[in-house]
């Protein structure tokens, strides 16, 4: 695995890959014990680990609320004069 571990989606700690069985690899959160599901390869425990296509679509969201949000605050400064 050389792509870095995205942190935990609960607790925002730093993910650390394991072998749980001979072949099973899961990516468990050192600080809660948050885990993925279990794969058959490490590759496929990341691929687990890092798939997080709402908190992805969110965090777009809330990037394009912040602009809207900077945009209405200007608009408004402009209205009252500052």
């Amino acid at each position: 695995m050389s792509e870095e571990l995205r942190p935990c989606p609960f607790c925002g700690g730093p993910g650390e890959h394991r072998e749980v069985d001979e072949g099973d690899h899961r990516i468990v959160c050192e600080d809660c014990g948050a885990m993925c599901e279990t794969m058959g390869d490490a590759s496929g425990a990341a691929r687990a680990w890092q798939g997080r296509p709402v908190e992805d679509e969110l965090r777009v969201e809330v990037e394009r609320l912040r602009e809207a949000l900077r945009l209405g605050r200007d608009a408004l400064d402009r209205l009252m004069g500052g």
